[in-house]
């Protein structure tokens, strides 16, 4: 993510006017320069905007002119992140900004939302104040919450909690997301998150990360009858009470980690349920994407909720294969995992199945053919239990470090007389697809995915070795994409045959 731009000290918008005149003096005017002419407002803001995350040029871009300053501002203020614990960015400081310069609402394309106090302790989310800033944020595109907790709050005029909840009245113009993100969150109460989704019009992709679930609405003070209620709502005697249903258009729900204490297992399912009341897939069907990291549960739980809406299901196995130090760093002493056993084949409503299978450049020889051996058998362990009404199959090759031609001598060992017997290669993904699937129409390979970490810098002294490699990027990709290609039609030559390989190349780049 890009480094974030913070508004202290430039809610006043003639401060950046003050330095551009304080400037002006020291260069000559512009109207006794010939052959020189001024970049439109449109093509200044499209050479700013790329000079995103770099904050100091932009900073200093603000200060040529005013029309300099508004574009750079533009691009300054793209993201902004509140702190309530953290003095200078605090709701107060955020919302006098708006104030004082109301322009700014509208370049506001990501708002990030961090709850932790000083002591890294999680923060209620304060979800009055998050309601304003949506209605106040008409681009808004992109909303992080991190380390927040979504708790009971007392009802007024615009909320709602506990078992009176009420329904909302939607706002004139719903908010149309690209993400919304929910990383590291608590939710104690439904009700602050139903509050948030009723600002939403349409979500393209939901992320929940790491979330803690432990709902128990309670107006009993005394902690024994807390404590019964608790044990009334693990046994199953009692559900959590949910909000009125809404409509909101969600494409893609991305779910790892989401949990609930012993104490209130119930919590979960409601929780789902929850999830179910508030998003209705659009007519293409809904997408699922978890990397197992927790078993396949998660998975199992999120298909039985959205059940016939799902149509497709992406699974990022290698977490469970490994630890992510063998990606990067190459360390060999860790084990490697195979998934447990699980089958989806019943959700027959699923058309297609999408599969990563990472690459390192940081290991080679037998302890890189291991890894990819535990890949491709957990592949194949997803792949095998998948329900056979699948027409579409997608396997993204995701590569961490430099593209080098020995990775692709080790991906070879597992075809042929390289393959230990009884253990899954290239030849078993090959003949058994075609064996269970018998309405494929395409298995796409995406290649060239740099997309496994932002940064692709890794732990090579060979200098000259990294110059060879890098060269021109659009010719170094194109390098890869043929490499691969040659790769994988010699890997899976009975697909090849049918017509039902296709090769694609990624649009993920580090």
């Amino acid at each position: 993510m890009s480094p974030q731009y913070v508004w202290k000290n430039t809610a006043n918008p003639t401060s950046m006017n003050t330095g551009a005149n304080v400037l002006e003096k020291h260069v000559e005017s512009p109207s006794n320069i010939r052959n020189i002419q001024r970049l439109s407002p449109e093509l200044l803001g499209l050479v700013l905007s790329h000079m995103d995350g770099d904050i100091a040029t932009l900073k200093v871009c603000s200060l040529v002119c005013p029309t300099w300053a508004s574009q750079a501002r533009r691009v300054l203020f793209r993201e902004v992140v509140v702190r309530p614990a953290m003095p200078s960015r605090t709701w107060t400081d955020f919302f006098q900004l708006l104030s004082a310069s109301p322009e700014v609402a509208r370049y506001i394309r990501r708002l990030m939302l961090c709850g932790h106090d000083p002591k890294g302790e999680q923060r209620q989310v304060q979800t009055g104040h998050l309601s304003e800033a949506l209605e106040r944020l008409p681009s808004l595109t992109e909303l992080f919450t991190k380390n927040g907790m979504f708790a009971s709050f007392r009802r007024n005029s615009k909320g709602v909690s506990g078992t009176g909840m009420t329904a909302l009245s939607a706002p004139e113009r719903p908010l149309q997301l690209r993400l919304l993100s929910l990383e590291n969150c608590e939710v104690r109460d439904f009700a602050p998150l139903h509050q948030l989704f009723t600002h939403l019009g349409k979500v393209e992709t939901l992320v929940l990360h790491q979330i803690k679930v432990d709902v128990c609405h309670l107006d009993l003070p005394s902690p024994l009858a807390e404590i019964l209620m608790r044990h009334q709502a693990m046994v199953g005697a009692i559900q959590p009470a949910l909000p009125p249903p809404l409509a909101v258009r969600v494409g893609t729900i991305q779910t790892d980690r989401v949990r609930a204490p012993v104490s209130s297992i119930q919590s979960l399912q409601g929780f789902y349920q929850f999830l179910r009341r508030s998003f209705s897939p659009p007519a293409a069907g809904l997408s699922v994407s978890t990397r197992l990291v927790d078993g396949p549960g998660e998975l199992l739980k999120m298909l039985n909720t959205f059940d016939r809406d799902v149509r497709s299901v992406s699974i990022n196995v290698l977490l469970g294969s490994c630890d992510p130090d063998d990606i990067v760093v190459g360390t060999v002493e860790s084990k490697y995992h195979y998934l447990p056993y699980f089958s989806f084949a019943s959700h027959t409503s699923i058309r297609e199945l999408v599969l990563y299978f990472t690459t390192t450049s940081v290991m080679a020889g037998r302890h890189a053919v291991d890894l990819y051996k535990r890949i491709l058998a957990n592949n194949w362990s997803v792949l095998s239990n998948a329900p056979t009404s699948l027409t579409h199959i997608e396997l993204r090759f995701q590569r961490c470090g430099l593209h080098m031609r020995y990775v692709l001598d080790d991906l070879r060992v597992l075809y042929g007389p390289g393959a230990d017997p009884g253990e899954v290669g290239w030849r078993t993904v090959d003949e058994g697809t075609l064996q269970r699937f018998p309405r494929l129409e395409a298995f796409t390979c995406v290649l060239c995915d740099e997309g496994f970490f932002a940064n692709q810098s890794m732990p090579f002294e060979d200098a000259e070795t990294v110059a060879q490699v890098l060269g021109s990027s659009v010719r170094r990709r194109q390098q890869e994409f043929d490499d691969y290609a040659a790769l994988l039609q010699g890997l899976l030559p009975r697909l090849h045959e049918r017509g039902l390989l296709r090769f694609r190349m990624s649009e993920a780049q580090g």
